[in-house]
């Protein structure tokens, strides 16, 4: 069963402002998670990004949503990933909050 992440980060930007910032991230991320990561799939409907990732025989999903105040990111962790979610939410807070308040 996978165990859910939910990380919430508030923003002073529109809406379009943050999915851009996030758009023009994505081959960052892509790039990070290259050596352990062989498939990434991102589906973007409206203000909210569906995702999937998967490596090392493990797959994880999660979804990016963004609203007026806040970006809302949930990841679901498979298995023994479940173990690592509060380091992995913190790091996800840390480095989403490092990029929305880019200047």
């Amino acid at each position: 069963m996978s165990k859910p992440v939910v990380v919430t980060i508030e923003h002073r930007s529109t809406r379009q402002a943050v999915r851009a910032r996030l758009e023009q991230s994505l081959g960052q991320i892509r790039g990070q998670l290259a050596p352990v990561v062989n498939v990434v799939d991102e589906q973007w409907s409206g203000d909210q990004l569906q995702f999937r990732l998967a490596g090392l025989g493990q797959t994880i999903t999660g979804s990016i949503a963004i609203d007026d105040r806040l970006v809302r990111i949930e990841v679901l962790l498979p298995g023994l990933l479940g173990a690592f979610g509060r380091m992995i939410a913190q790091r996800i807070e840390r480095q989403g909050t490092l990029l929305l308040e880019k200047k």
